[in-house]
């Protein structure tokens, strides 16, 4: 599986020697005798053998099938990058993370002059909610 590529069905079809694919991935799900590990091994192996055909392709390209090639080449990477993504898989850009402190340096008298402003406004809210008859409005939303 790790140097062939064409997909499961297709090898399993081309080597009816080969257990069903419902069997392999019974043992695949079951990790029976440590199948899965393998299993994730031969897609690695897979997914190297499948970037070395991209480079392959390279030589293979001309003017009258450059398309071709570059449809076949983006296929093998996009394969690639799913059965072993940590090696070619798409990584996102990431800026670096920098922290930063910051302080406000206030004296004691703005915070005075701030906390007295912030008094005189809750004040003047508390007038607007009483009623003209000394009764407290009461608030809907």
């Amino acid at each position: 599986m790790s140097t062939n590529d064409c997909s499961l069905v297709q090898l399993l079809r081309d080597h009816p020697e080969l257990p069903p694919f419902r069997q392999l991935d019974s043992w695949r799900a079951n990790n029976k005798n440590g199948f899965a590990e393998r299993w994730r091994e031969a897609r690695k192996g897979q997914a190297h053998f499948l970037v070395q055909e991209c480079l392959d392709l390279q030589k293979t390209v001309t003017p009258q099938n450059a398309h071709q090639v570059r449809v076949r080449f983006d296929i093998l990477r996009w394969v690639a990058a799913k059965l072993n993504p940590s090696v070619y898989g798409e990584k996102p850009l990431t800026a670096p993370v920098q922290t930063v402190n910051v302080g406000v340096a206030i004296t004691p008298e703005r915070l005075a002059e701030i906390r007295s402003k912030l008094d005189q406004t809750r004040d003047a809210l508390a007038l607007k909610e009483k009623t003209p008859n000394g009764a407290t409005a009461t608030a809907t939303k």
